[in-house]
């Protein structure tokens, strides 16, 4: 089963969220004393920016997003044990060591013979989502 290729792939270090030893408010869904992450998971992914700077006009003052995607191969998520979630935290890409999170892991490329999608599309941003969707909880 042949799979799908990446465009210039580098190492990626994903700190999956830990949930369960995370306090979290059940009617904000969001996290009460700081968010704890698993160990570190080392994959191949292609990374690239979509907007550098995506000012946000907020009473404090303009507001300035990094946003892109990482694009993994499901069967290089799965043989880690890696299920892609909102909030999990981008540490490295390739040497150069980022902090961005997780905004909207979707599932890409169907392929037939493979029965379902082939690749994640992580959206990431250079902040912390406060609150996690409905489907995290």
């Amino acid at each position: 089963m042949p799979k799908p290729r990446l465009h210039k792939p580098v190492n990626v270090t994903i700190s999956p969220i830990d949930r369960s030893a995370t306090d979290m408010d059940d009617d904000a869904r969001e996290a009460v004393r700081g968010t704890e992450f698993g160990a570190d998971i080392v994959i191949k992914g292609h990374v690239v920016f979509r907007s550098v700077a995506d000012p946000q006009f907020i009473p404090q003052g303009p507001s300035e997003n990094r946003r892109g995607f990482v694009r993994i191969r499901f069967v290089d998520a799965e043989a880690k044990g890696y299920t892609p979630r909102r909030g999990d935290k981008l540490k490295k890409f390739g040497r150069r060591t980022v902090e961005y999170y997780v905004q909207q892991p979707e599932e890409r490329g169907h392929w037939g013979d493979r029965d379902g999608h082939t690749l994640w599309m992580l959206n990431f941003i250079d902040k912390r989502p406060e609150k996690s969707a409905p489907s995290d909880l």
